[in-house]
């Protein structure tokens, strides 16, 4: 059986393909477990935005509530300062009144005493 050298050239072709069907193949397979592998990271990715989107929600009421507790706060100080202002402008008037009233009666009785050292003075008991 003689060598037919027509086929023997159509060896390398062949190989060839097979080789590059092979690599195809083989890079297609790769690709497809690359992207299995960046779709199982995607979903961990969307499950770690919901996890987060949900602590963000949970912080920002939080948030609000320590806000709203702070202005509670911040309203009742100013309630107490006024009260221990109008108490302090209270007080202040009632010892005002107070200061006024021992002005008077000091002078009331300076005057009073002016009056018996004139009568005294008149009466020649001085």
């Amino acid at each position: 059986m003689p060598i037919n050298f027509k086929y023997i050239t159509g060896v390398p072709v062949v190989i060839s393909i097979l080789v590059a069907i092979y690599s195809g193949i083989n890079y297609a397979s790769k690709l497809t477990n690359i992207i299995d592998d960046n779709e199982k990271q995607i979903m961990m990715l969307k499950k770690d935005v919901n996890d987060n989107s949900k602590n963000y929600s949970e912080a920002r009421e939080e948030m609000f509530r320590e806000i709203t507790n702070l202005n509670n706060w911040i309203g009742r100080v100013e309630a107490t300062a006024k009260t221990v202002e109008k108490l302090i402008y209270e007080t202040a008037s009632r010892a005002e009144l107070e200061a006024l009233n021992n002005s008077y009666y000091k002078l009331n009785d300076s005057i009073r005493q002016m009056e018996y050292d004139i009568k005294a003075v008149k009466d020649g008991n001085y």
